[in-house]
């Protein structure tokens, strides 16, 4: 049994995928946290992309390696 959590769908964007993999920091995301608050928003294992494989693929691979 594998203890990695891993999201699937709706993932349409480098943004996306650094979010869910908590590469990215900063930002507000409620009243509570200061502005620039370096928490981190999310820390899943692993980030599926299906449709926009199938559908689209070159916007988004083309820049993965490097940006992510």
């Amino acid at each position: 049994m594998s203890d990695k959590v891993e999201i699937n769908g709706g993932i349409k964007t480098i943004e996306d995928i650094r979010h869910h993999l908590g590469l990215q920091q900063g930002g507000k995301e409620n009243e509570n946290e200061k502005e620039g608050d370096q928490r981190w928003r999310a820390q899943m294992d692993g980030v599926m992309l299906g449709r926009i494989a199938r559908d689209n693929p070159f916007p988004l691979f083309s820049r993965i390696d490097s940006e992510v």
